[in-house]
């Protein structure tokens, strides 16, 4: 009787032999779009192993179930043969394009250098304009009493032959040259000429003198030659130097001296002059035998009168 009661299928924890799984609805009358977590849960001895059972592992769980109340979003399209798009660099702009902007550059460029032109030459004549008055003050600066126009020969402003008072022979001919004036530089004129003869004191020595001369026009920029020669001249001080104003030839004038002993005397006499837009220096050497003198007070007066004949040949 105790045998019948255990095999009763009213206990807890015992199935009904006569009833199988399949004819027994599980969950029936649910809503199949509503998740039901009860309806996952695993039933021991059917499908699922029970927990705990050796030799059984974990049923795995389905992935990416859906939130209840929320529609299922359809998988990403990833999978065998798809292919991820390519991203190129964006096509270049037609020459066409090119073509459109280059042009408009060069008008613009055009209608600029128009515009500048039209300032420039409306500015051009008036004296309040900066450039004006700049290029008045240029012309200003090389404009004055004299010019070179109608010298051929820097030699036929000077007289040459002046140095037969100290020698008597010329060494060939003197030699000139001429550099005509541009829109912003002045014009060169030189000159050289050389002269020799024996000494009356030694036969084996000479007596040479040497003429030199020097014209420069103003620039258009920079300080008037004559400022340069006298600081070059006139700057330095010793032993048988010397230096001074001139007056009396142009608008300012200096001279300066050089005297020295190399187996005889030797002077270097110069004088330069400025006036108006030109600087003029005449130079004068002289070398004599040992045992001679040399009077520098007659090579000055030769050198003034020389640099007054170049000013007075110059002027306009």
């Amino acid at each position: 009787m105790t045998n019948s009661q255990q095999g009763s299928g009213d206990q807890p924890g015992q199935s009904d032999p006569t009833v199988h799984w399949w004819s027994t609805p599980t969950n029936a009358g649910a809503d199949p779009t509503v998740f039901n977590p009860a309806a996952d849960q695993p039933q021991p001895g059917y499908g699922h192993p029970a927990q705990g059972q050796p030799g059984y592992g974990r049923y795995p769980s389905v992935p990416n179930a859906p939130q209840a109340g929320y529609p299922q979003q359809p998988p990403p399209p990833y999978g065998p043969g798809y292919q991820q798009p390519a991203y190129g660099m964006p096509p270049r702009p037609s020459g066409n394009k090119n073509g459109l902007i280059i042009a408009g550059v060069v008008g613009l460029l055009a209608v600029v250098s128009i515009g500048v032109v039209g300032v420039a030459v409306a500015t051009r004549d008036d004296p309040s304009d900066p450039l004006t008055s700049m290029e008045n003050d240029r012309k200003k600066k090389m404009e004055g009493d004299y010019a070179m126009t109608s010298i051929s020969n820097a030699c036929s402003l000077i007289d040459p032959t002046v140095l037969k008072k100290w020698s008597s022979d010329p060494k060939g001919s003197p030699e000139h040259k001429e550099t005509q004036p541009t829109s912003s530089t002045g014009g060169r004129l030189s000159c050289t000429a050389d002269y020799s003869s024996k000494s009356p004191r030694s036969k084996y020595q000479t007596n040479d003198a040497e003429i030199d001369l020097d014209v420069e026009f103003n620039d258009a920029y920079g300080d008037p030659s004559y400022t340069r020669w006298k600081e070059y001249d006139t700057g330095t001080s010793g032993s048988g130097l010397a230096s001074g104003p001139v007056t009396g030839i142009g608008a300012e004038g200096y001279w300066k001296s050089e005297t020295r002993d190399v187996v005889g005397p030797r002077l270097t006499y110069t004088v330069a002059v400025a006036d108006s837009n030109v600087s003029v220096k005449v130079q004068i050497t002289l070398s004599r035998a040992e045992g001679e003198t040399i009077n520098t007070d007659e090579v000055a007066t030769v050198a003034k009168a020389q640099a007054q004949k170049a000013l007075t040949g110059l002027k306009k």
